[in-house]
């Protein structure tokens, strides 16, 4: 089902909060031998923790009385960061296959950024930069995990 990402985080994070309570209410009411088990809140713990970083970079990408244009690179790093880490770290074919195809869409809209994103990144004294940011995108977003040639980086107002 088509919806938005951040709407799944906060009934995600809802539901997740009464975890027992719907968890006995649904397989008690089950007559079909389908339950609810640690697994699938697993899996909705996973999906929520990834979800929650879309929900607060769409906050600091929805900020309109104060500047937020040098943070865009750093939240677009957290964000490829948290899909990448549960994929890498259970292997479960579900969560991956969830995780790919959000991944895939990440790079269809995020894979190319205008130059003013990073200028404002560096200039930023508040950001402490050990690396150069464009470089740190460059290595999480690669390699492409789906196959698509969406997901290559392609900084081509670098040089």
């Amino acid at each position: 089902t088509p919806t938005r990402w951040n709407s799944t985080y906060k009934l995600l994070h809802n539901a997740i909060v009464y975890r027992d309570i719907l968890t006995d209410i649904y397989n008690e009411s089950r007559t079909n031998g389908r339950f609810i088990i640690n697994d699938h809140w697993s899996l909705a713990k996973i999906i929520h923790d990834v979800l929650e970083t879309f929900d607060n970079a769409t906050h600091i990408f929805s900020y309109v009385y104060e500047p937020n244009i040098h943070m865009v690179m750093l939240e677009c790093i957290k964000i490829i960061q948290s899909i990448k880490q549960p994929s890498q770290a259970n292997p479960a074919p579900f969560d991956k296959n969830v995780l790919d195809n959000m991944m895939e869409k990440w790079y269809a809209y995020f894979t190319e950024f205008p130059p003013i994103y990073v200028t404002a990144a560096i200039l930023n004294p508040g950001v402490k930069l050990q690396e150069r940011l464009c470089e740190d995108y460059e290595v999480v977003i690669q390699p492409n995990p789906v196959g698509s040639s969406k997901g290559k980086s392609r900084f081509g107002f670098l040089g």
